[in-house]
């Protein structure tokens, strides 16, 4: 009877451990972090391997409304599977809600149908372009003009960018296609003969060959005929720009030149500055980015992409290319958009990029190439809070320029999976390209 006792609790014994065992080594719990930059803090989820999330938590900060949840990004699909320990971070865009759509205080509720208006596109349409060249010959000038007549046109609406939580000019989300616009902008291009002889040399004058001088510029005029301007922005902020007093306007080249300009009438005239295809107009704050397609020789309106300084003396460009070229020793400038690069940025000058978990893709050689940069001993040239999605990072070459910081930093490099990186300093900076 004794022996059949200790059977049966060595028999429990042994369950006993195999239970315990089972916990210990069969546990597959995947962690979901939830990263809400500046928002409401939201607590860690452990879910099993393979399961959902099943429900998406909605952080709250005070002038955003919250878009949605990002991993290297890229919108999270809630209906997949947790695999693996994953970060996701929380995209806002600036703004607040209207109370009165706000129903039973169900900050969910709103917060979804808000987001879905935002990101809400229509279908763009596009009606005939009949093209015009004109050449008008003086006696001692010859202009040349490129217009385009353009009978109708609308495009599709600009993603919208989310504004960084400084004071800048305010970036409006996706915009509705509207009417053609009553405005026509020429580059004018005036070749003229140098007359600058001297009393004394006029006899010999005969004996010198002609000096031509070339000048351009950039005229805009507001008429119904042979309109060429075409526009990406919102109905609203177009009717406020074009009502609005142009003198008051700043005008920024795309060149960093600020044009010194006045209304003639119903046209005025940007001169100073060469080879110009698109320039900002700076509007009580707002900015507006007016850029020339070369092959449609049409002008379209679009909200900037960065801005370059901050607070209100900060001044906005059409692209990251754009902004790189003006930017001085010690700027600083932000992303409001997806940035998608064709060639690799040449760095001349320490520099600030602050990502704002905005996404850069290129897929030609090195991001950025800081071979040429031109830098004193405690210059830096800093990165943060960037997606990637490139070949290769940076190049740094034959410089000895060593001060590279790196914060939080996601994507793909090179094919290679760049979960995060936080407060990274590269003191070995050859080290950066063989990313």
């Amino acid at each position: 009877m004794e022996k059949i006792k200790e059977l049966r609790m060595t028999l429990v014994i042994l369950l006993v451990g195999v239970f315990f065992l089972s916990g210990c080594f069969f546990n597959d719990d995947k962690t979901v972090t939830f990263k809400t930059n500046g928002g409401s803090e939201i607590k860690n989820m452990v879910v099993k391997s393979g399961s959902k999330v099943k429900e998406a938590p909605i952080p709250v900060k005070e002038g955003y409304i919250f878009e949605g949840w990002y991993l290297d990004g890229e919108e999270y699909n809630f209906d997949d599977g947790v695999e693996e320990d994953i970060t996701l971070v929380a995209k806002w865009i600036k703004g607040s809600f209207n109370e009165e759509k706000i129903e039973n205080d169900n900050l969910e509720t709103t917060t979804t149908t808000t987001t879905k208006e935002i990101t809400s596109t229509s279908k763009a349409t596009t009606k005939k372009v009949v093209k015009k060249k004109t050449t008008t010959t003086t006696k001692s000038t010859t202009t040349t003009t490129t217009t385009t007549t353009t009978k109708a046109v609308t495009t599709a609406p600009v993603n919208p960018p989310i504004v960084p939580d400084i004071d800048v000019p305010e970036i409006k989300p996706n915009p509705e296609p509207v009417e053609v616009i009553d405005m026509k902008i020429e580059i004018i291009k005036e070749t003229e003969e140098d007359n600058a002889f001297e009393d004394e040399d006029l006899e010999n004058k005969e004996d010198k060959p002609d000096e031509l001088k070339e000048t351009e510029y950039i005229k805009i005029t507001r008429t119904k005929k042979d309109v060429n301007v075409k526009s990406d922005i919102d109905s609203e902020d177009l009717a406020k720009l074009l009502k609005s007093d142009v003198e008051k306007w700043m005008i920024v080249s795309s060149n960093g030149y600020v044009y010194d300009f006045k209304l003639n009438g119903d046209a005025i005239a940007l001169k100073g500055d060469r080879n110009v295809l698109s320039f900002t107009v700076i509007n009580e704050s707002e900015s507006y980015i007016f850029d020339y397609n070369e092959d449609t020789l049409e002008w379209t309106i679009k909200y900037p992409t960065v801005s370059v300084g901050v607070g209100l003396n900060s001044i906005c460009y059409k692209d990251l290319e754009t902004a790189i070229k003006v930017m001085k020793s010690g700027d600083t400038v932000r992303l409001l958009k997806d940035q998608e690069i064709v060639d690799n940025l040449k760095i001349t000058v320490p520099i600030k990029i602050e990502g704002d978990n905005y996404k850069i893709t290129n897929k030609k050689g090195y991001l950025f190439d800081l071979e040429e940069i031109k830098f004193n001993k405690n210059d830096e040239f800093v990165v943060n809070n960037l997606v990637l999605d490139v070949d290769s990072f940076i190049y740094v070459g034959k410089s000895k320029f060593a001060s590279i910081i790196l914060n939080n930093l996601s994507g793909n490099i090179k094919g290679n999976k760049l979960d995060k990186l936080e407060n990274g300093e590269f003191e070995n900076t050859n080290l950066l390209q063989h990313f």
